[in-house]
């Protein structure tokens, strides 16, 4: 069931989650409605905002009024919001082997044939070539991102480069409205213009000040870190992803620990034993920066100026296991994304 507040049913959109037949996943999209007012069932078209521009009809039915608002089911499944709670402890064990495994069927086709395939570095699925260009044929940074799969760095795949799917429904509805607020033109991009002309009018509500020229200049750094493509302008793709990073460093440490994968672990567990000269699972900051940057680097990544020590997020000067896989996993998870080099979502150390 959803409820659905009256002042959305007035402006005919509301946003929900919608299921994803292809993954069984979910996809953030909005529904345009009419008919709103009828008790018998409205046909709502439903189209969502990732890169692939998918589109679906689905059915809602008008089974009562609540609160105010109106109630509607839809079909399909929907995913429980994740609710923080207290944190329990978990950890990731510095002796136990990860459980690897690797999934033969073609996530495309479903099929089984013993013809060349890609696999996901994260996931460990993999897909037919064939099918993989078949689907992102016109698609050219998807096509350039799979040729890495038989490198070290390797390639990730659509579901798991989507870190929007590790969000609640309400982060995700947030991330939309934001979005749109920033988007004045509606051209589902953001310019630089207007991310700084919407920080302006921010900071000027919010502080009653006009910003200064050094605030500027810092929130234009700020966008061009969001803007991966470099091409002067921010899609959906890239805002969600910043921001859902943003989101997992609020989240509990055992909750974003469940998240990765064991081919993960076992890539960053394996350098960090690599640097163990003690062999009991604890490293110094020299050391342990020796990690990041060696981690970095077999992922394809590199720090834009040089220093690597402003991606080992704790301050220790001791640093066992399992604190530093408890501050990097959100780091980990956001090296899924299909990029190179220089240019990369990884958190830094905020400076003091």
């Amino acid at each position: 069931m959803l409820n659905i507040p009256e002042n959305a049913v007035e402006r005919g959109t509301i946003r929900v989650l919608l299921p994803y037949s292809e993954t069984d996943g979910l996809r953030v999209g909005k529904i345009s409605m009419r008919n709103v007012n009828s008790p018998s069932e409205s046909i709502v078209h439903a189209s969502n905002q990732d890169t692939g521009g998918y589109k679906r009809n689905t059915t809602c039915r008008n089974t009562n009024s609540v609160g105010g608002g109106k109630v509607f089911s839809l079909s399909g499944q929907r995913r429980k919001p994740y609710v923080p709670r207290d944190e329990e402890y978990y950890t990731i064990m510095y002796d136990e082997e990860p459980r690897i495994t690797t999934d033969v069927t073609c996530t495309i086709c479903k099929g089984f044939e013993r013809s060349a395939k890609i696999q996901c570095r994260v996931c460990g699925r993999n897909c037919h070539t064939n099918c993989f260009e078949r689907r992102y044929r016109g698609d050219e940074q998807a096509m350039e991102a799979s040729k890495r799969a038989d490198t070290e760095a390797g390639w990730t795949c659509a579901d798991c480069e989507n870190l929007g799917q590790l969000l609640d429904e309400y982060e995700t509805s947030m991330l939309m409205d934001k979005f749109d607020e920033y988007d004045s033109d509606q051209s589902t991009q953001i310019t630089v213009e207007e991310y700084i002309e919407f920080q302006k009018d921010l900071c000027l509500e919010s502080e009653g000040i006009e910003m200064s020229k050094e605030r500027e200049e810092e929130e234009r750094e700020l966008f061009g870190n969001i803007d991966i493509s470099g091409d002067g302008a921010i899609n959906w793709w890239e805002f969600l992803t910043a921001k859902s990073i943003h989101f997992l460093n609020k989240k509990p440490k055992s909750y974003v620990l469940k998240q990765l994968t064991p081919r993960e672990i076992k890539r960053i567990r394996d350098i960090f034993k690599a640097n163990d000269m003690s062999y009991h699972g604890v490293l110094d900051r020299e050391e342990a920066v020796k990690v990041m940057k060696e981690w970095m680097n077999s992922v394809g990544l590199e720090s834009p100026d040089g220093d690597y020590s402003k991606y080992l997020l704790t301050s220790s000067c001791v640093i066992p296991w399992d604190t530093f896989i408890r501050e990097h996993a959100v780091t980990i998870i956001a090296a899924r994304i299909n990029n190179v080099g220089k240019q990369h979502f990884l958190p830094v150390k905020r400076k003091s």
